[in-house]
């Protein structure tokens, strides 16, 4: 069992005791025992996504890249997510595993100049552009979270900061 915990301790000079601010990452935990006790785990990001058959392949954002566990958070190494799309920089990375193929894992990028969708099917090694453009013309704004469809390859689900959401069908 995994948590990502958003810590809400107020922000300095704000009246609101629960304000985050946007950007912060969350501390990630781990339970080996159900959710009875936890331990935090040494990095922090936003976005965990869970792949692999038996659910120790996970896939994190953080400030400093993406990152990629395979061995459920013990340790940790860059996820070499594409950044040649030309752009000054990129604003964020949301990750998602692939429930139909194990090894598979998406990333969508949100740039200056848009949306654009990538598709590893080797954990990162290897990717491809399966989606540039199509999604800026639907929504301009920072999508919220990405959810690949269980039961249909390629289908994805992208979540809208104002609840919206829409499907993209990509061929990966």
């Amino acid at each position: 069992v995994y948590a990502e915990v958003m810590e809400t301790n107020g922000l300095p000079g704000s009246s609101l005791p629960n304000a985050r601010a946007a950007g912060v990452l969350s501390p990630l935990y781990r339970s080996r025992d159900g959710g009875r006790t936890w331990t935090r785990l040494a990095v922090q990001g936003s976005g965990l996504a869970l792949g692999g058959g038996r659910r120790t392949l996970l896939y994190l954002a953080n400030d400093s890249g993406s990152l990629v566990s395979d061995n459920g958070g013990d340790s940790w190494r860059p996820l070499p997510v594409p950044d040649n799309f030309n752009t000054f920089f990129q604003v964020r990375t949301l990750l998602a595993a692939d429930p139909t193929r194990g090894d598979g894992v998406y990333a969508m990028i949100y740039t200056e100049k848009g949306v654009t969708i990538v598709y590893s099917p080797d954990r990162g090694r290897n990717w491809k552009v399966v989606e540039a453009g199509g999604l800026d013309r639907v929504y301009r704004g920072l999508p919220a979270w990405l959810v690949p469809d269980p039961k249909t390859p390629g289908l994805l689900y992208v979540g809208l900061p104002n609840g919206g959401v829409f499907k993209v069908q990509v061929q990966r």
